[in-house]
């Protein structure tokens, strides 16, 4: 007990010593416990990662980047309470670093107060350097009305980079909220994207011009969904994603790009990890050959592995339908439909089935009660009028394909 009191009596005179106080130097000297994160359930991978980041955090615990890369690992797998508590103790390790109040920003960014502050304390360290932090303040701003303090980060990132394309993005929602539509359209002026699409909509039917808000509308059903910005800090961030789908994602991607010896080596690795994962891409790229026998030996192998996989199980049913094997098919959505009985596309598809292999009774059926779990799709309702119209219910079909047009009249 005494040799304790001495340690304490030790850590408070260094603290004056140095004189700046307990706040900085107490909780180092003495850190609170790592945050508590229930796992159950979790990606095994996932929660390796973030077993492995508490480890470093243990054997260092006055490091700013152990605790900030700990914070990081749980902020980017959705742990935001925990990851806030970790990025806080590496801010107060390494004050400086604009990464770890703009990540604390990111953890709390439902409470638009306290993420503005924060990204105030980020903005503050980072400068203009990268622009995406201020720009990121800007938007928060803007998120919470502060229109002008909005309107000044975005205009000092365009006098720094002219032209700059989030900025010009940021400045036409502002006009937009201050009823500025003409400047607003003016700030859009070659940006290709479908925010900035969706956007000039809003602006030409705020001037009362529908025809261009029409064509604005109609470019926006075209454009493909937004890149992220660039931004260094998310980018960081991203790398320290684990899980299954995300080593999905990046095998498809790296195959995509034609880096086959990548896509190997990363293969090799998800196999010992993620067996189903990479027998799932196996059975894609043969499906995308058009080998499909060699396709459904990949997806039974992953449905072995992983009996719940919904992806591959309705990907094998597109392959049985795709072959006329519609009873091959039928097995398959009812094996997915008893784990999942609220899975409206598996209904739909089953009724499908039905109805082609002649059981009409049984096909309504499950049209009904896929339009049960989806009320709002076109498809379902079209689909289940077609069968009543050949069913001899007319009165109800017509009731249906009218329900139909007006969902797709009133579609965003």
């Amino acid at each position: 007990m005494k040799r304790r009191q001495r340690w304490i009596l030790l850590a408070l005179i260094v603290a004056v010593a140095l004189g700046t106080g307990t706040y900085v130097a107490w909780p180092i000297l003495f850190p609170p416990p790592l945050p508590a994160v229930d796992l159950t359930g979790v990606d095994r991978e996932i929660a390796l990662a973030i077993a492995e980041a508490r480890q470093a955090v243990y054997l260092h615990p006055d490091s700013a980047e152990t605790y900030g890369k700990l914070g990081m690992v749980l902020l980017v797998h959705g742990f935001d309470q925990a990851a806030e508590v970790c990025l806080e103790q590496a801010q107060r390790r390494d004050p400086n670093d604009p990464r770890w109040p703009y990540h604390r920003a990111t953890a709390v960014r439902h409470q638009l107060s306290r993420a503005c502050a924060l990204m105030e304390q980020a903005a503050e360290r980072a400068g203009d350097d990268p622009p995406s932090v201020r720009l990121r303040l800007g938007e928060l701003y803007l998120e919470s009305g502060q229109l002008q303090q909005a309107k000044e980060q975005f205009q000092r990132i365009l006098e720094r980079i002219p032209g700059q394309p989030r900025a010009r993005l940021g400045l036409a929602r502002v006009a937009l909220e201050e009823d500025r539509p003409a400047e607003g359209l003016r700030l859009l002026e070659g940006l290709q994207r479908q925010s900035a699409a969706r956007l000039r909509t809003a602006l030409y039917q705020r001037l009362g011009d529908h025809a261009n808000a029409e064509k604005a509308q109609a470019m926006a059903e075209t454009l493909p969904a937004d890149l992220p910005w660039p931004d260094p800090f998310l980018e960081e961030l991203a790398q320290l994603r684990a899980g299954k789908r995300h080593r999905l994602q990046q095998l498809q991607e790296l195959e995509q790009q034609g880096k086959r010896a990548e896509a190997l080596a990363l293969g090799r690795r998800i196999e010992k990890i993620h067996p189903d994962v990479y027998w799932l891409v196996e059975a894609r790229i043969y499906r995308d050959r058009g080998l499909r026998e060699e396709a459904i030996r990949c997806y039974r192998r992953v449905l072995q592995l992983d009996p719940d996989s919904l992806d591959a199980r309705l990907e094998l049913v597109e392959i049985y339908r795709a072959a006329g094997q519609l009873a091959e098919a039928r097995t398959e959505l009812q094996q997915l439909l008893e784990r999942e009985p609220g899975h409206g596309p598996a209904r739909l598809a089953l009724g499908q089935c039905e109805w082609s292999l002649g059981n009409r009774s049984a096909a309504v059926e499950h049209l009904r009660r896929a339009l049960a779990c989806m009320p709002l799709s076109i498809q379902a309702h079209e689909e289940l009028a077609r069968m009543l119209t050949e069913s001899g219910q007319a009165e109800e079909a017509a009731r249906l394909r009218r329900q139909a047009e007006r969902l797709r009249t009133n579609r965003p």
